[in-house]
């Protein structure tokens, strides 16, 4: 069955956004940037969307055919949604994000996510945040209820991705997953900083917020791992709730670098 498209993005196409992102970030790294004058390089065009002029332009002739990469692949439909923006959007900034500004998103997760994975894995626990668009969307099957972070998974049906992810994360005592409803990620972030000791982050979600999160997550001094959703279709987007999916192995490879 042909995978639904997000509505900004989809990463199932050739299934293989990974591979691509990460072999573009070791390119950009073997040209002239480590990792962390990369990282602070993203984040001071991301915040300003800014294109890469004077001392950086070897590096805008670098990026350029990487984003045409994306956008032919991965964001082909992000054109004609920017276009068509409605108005209850058009003053959002995680709606109005440039093509550009999506492509340079995609790329500094990837780099923050190196940047971070030694302290992250030196936590001694791990708070996974999925978000609840992930869960079965049947009606009265989902059974899920707070807890003292977020929402937490009560294991209703084998098919739900959050439950799935929870059984797998069971082998992990130092893992501890909860659903994301609360919108206000200061507040998550806090709580689960007060739960439990020498704690990191782990998200998952579309482009803009799990940026937003593990930027978020940094600056509160919590190392943060992330990974996006396939396709961003829950009413924030869609209007109307779809199902939604990500990449499960990639999640599993965070945690367990030798899965």
């Amino acid at each position: 069955m042909k995978e639904p498209a997000g509505k900004t993005y989809s990463l199932t196409e050739s299934g293989k956004y990974y591979e691509y992102i990460a072999e573009q970030v070791d390119k950009l790294c073997l040209h002239k940037y480590d990792l962390q004058s990369l990282d602070k390089l993203l984040a001071e065009r991301i915040a300003n969307d800014l294109p890469f002029a004077g001392n950086h332009e070897a590096f805008e002739a670098m990026f350029a055919p990487i984003s045409e990469e994306i956008a032919a692949v991965f964001t082909p439909q992000l054109p004609a949604f920017l276009k068509a923006l409605p108005p209850e959007h058009q003053d959002n900034e995680t709606f109005t994000i440039s093509e550009r500004g999506y492509h340079l998103r995609m790329l500094h997760i990837e780099v923050m996510n190196r940047v971070m994975r030694h302290d992250f894995h030196k936590a001694k626990n791990k708070v996974v945040i999925l978000p609840h668009c992930l869960r079965d969307f049947r009606e009265e099957v989902c059974q899920f209820k707070p807890g003292d972070v977020d929402y937490v998974c009560r294991g209703c049906t084998e098919e739900c991705y959050i439950n799935q992810t929870g059984s797998w994360l069971s082998q992990y005592p130092e893992y501890h997953l909860y659903i994301a409803v609360e919108r206000d990620l200061e507040k998550v972030f806090e709580l689960a900083r007060q739960r439990y000791e020498d704690t990191a982050l782990l998200g998952v979600a579309c482009v803009p917020e799990l940026y937003q999160g593990m930027r978020l997550a940094r600056k509160m001094g919590i190392p943060a791992q992330g990974v996006l959703l396939n396709y961003n279709r829950c009413q924030r987007w869609m209007g109307v709730a779809h199902f939604t999916s990500f990449n499960l192995k990639q999640l599993q490879m965070i945690v367990d670098p030798d899965f």
